[in-house]
């Protein structure tokens, strides 16, 4: 139902130009063209116009009609349906392509930034995805577009709430770019720590011993050991548990021939992505996309873990190259290291690992504001928390 004092209206009806989509075929790529927006380009947090396509200035006029103006909204009719961006100077005087329409708010009626955040809400997304055709291909036509419905309040609470929405995006855009300073800063780390040019790489089967993985997958997950795919490593410098909950028991493993790993074991991926390695925080069970290494008594689990994840390219470039890449026991086993000493060992570990924990604190500050900013386009977005403006009630 409307909130009192708000207005249900549907989007054509908020749009001064017909809402419509973009270039049907832009041709070859034109040196010094018309750049075409396409979908893709909206799904990266900066719009990068230089690695747009482009089209000729005769295509281009063709499809008047959606060339972009300052503070048009742009919409995905195709692959992330009902995505949606404004317009901002960079864009200005460039086109859409096919699988993007341009919707231009009624300034007297709508505010730009309101409706954007009205259309990234729960109860939009919900009309895009009931709007969307049966095909093979989902899209959402122009006509089902142009009848989606939009709740508004007046001009003044719209600005109101759209600033309530944009510091929040704020806060997050700008605990991203120092997500990513912080990784940049990591890898510089990571590089000149394991370096140490005075030392002679030696393969780890040296200083590990190895444990493969049964061939044979438990048909059974009813026990209480963790099984283990690459997915559950990602992003982590400890693993203890199976993202997907996957826990066997000791007589399944029996039945597969397969063993368990033991705690401190370094885990790495050996199929498809390389680079990828954590220690086990208790004894665990690994599928074959990972393969495990117990450390002898000259190295440091913390320090593998880490000298395995700067030589992903390398370890990339060694591998098998079939239909999918794979590393088996001699590869994994032939991967050079440098081993310096224990303490040597120990200080880089603890170097990169307090880099990493300042970065895992900023990506849990991420993930608040953007809990946060969930909850309030649900309150403010469907006027269950009314907003007041100055001079108003």
């Amino acid at each position: 139902m409307t909130p009192k004092g708000w207005t249900e209206k549907s989007l054509s009806q908020l749009s001064s130009k017909p809402i419509s989509y973009g270039v049907v075929q832009t041709g070859e790529p034109v040196d010094n063209g018309i750049p075409c927006v396409r979908v893709v380009d909206l799904t990266s947090s900066e719009i990068d116009v230089d690695a747009m396509i482009t089209t000729t200035d005769a295509i281009n006029q063709s499809y008047k009609k959606t060339i972009l103006e300052k503070n048009d909204l742009m919409i995905a009719l195709r692959g992330e349906i009902g995505l949606v961006r404004i317009v901002e100077d960079a864009l200005v005087d460039r086109n859409l392509t096919r699988g993007l329409a341009r919707v231009s708010p009624i300034k007297s009626i709508v505010y730009p930034n309101f409706l954007l955040w009205a259309l990234r809400s729960p109860l939009c997304k919900k009309e895009f995805i009931r709007r969307v055709n049966g095909s093979a291909l989902k899209e959402i036509s122009i006509n089902e577009l142009r009848k989606v419905p939009v709740i508004f309040p007046s001009l003044e609470r719209q600005k109101k709430i759209s600033n309530i929405l944009d510091t929040w995006d704020d806060a997050i855009s700008t605990t991203e770019k120092l997500i990513t300073a912080k990784q940049k800063l990591q890898k510089a780390l990571l590089s000149s720590l394991l370096e140490l040019e005075a030392i002679t790489p030696v393969p780890i089967g040296r200083v590990c011993s190895s444990i493969v993985p049964a061939r044979n997958k438990p048909k059974v997950f009813d026990g209480d050991i963790p099984w283990l795919t690459i997915a559950d490593l990602e992003g982590k410098m400890y693993v203890q548990s199976s993202l997907l909950g996957l826990l066997v028991s000791r007589q399944e493993l029996t039945r597969i021939k397969s063993k368990t790993i033991p705690h401190r074991t370094v885990i790495m991926s050996c199929v498809g992505k390389f680079g990828i390695a954590a220690i086990a925080a208790r004894e665990l069970v690994i599928n074959q996309q990972l393969h495990g290494f117990i450390c002898g008594d000259e190295i440091v689990p913390e320090y593998l873990c880490w000298a395995l994840r700067a030589k992903s390219r390398e370890i990339k470039a060694a591998s098998g190259q079939t239909t999918v890449s794979y590393l088996n026991r001699d590869q994994c086993e032939s991967i050079k290291i440098k081993v310096p000493s224990l303490t040597e060992q120990e200080r880089i570990a603890d170097i990169l690992n307090t880099s990493q924990k300042e970065i895992n604190i900023l990506m849990s500050v991420k993930e608040d504001i953007q809990t946060q900013k969930r909850g309030l386009m649900q309150k403010l977005l469907t006027g269950e928390w009314p907003v007041t403006v100055e001079g108003a009630g």
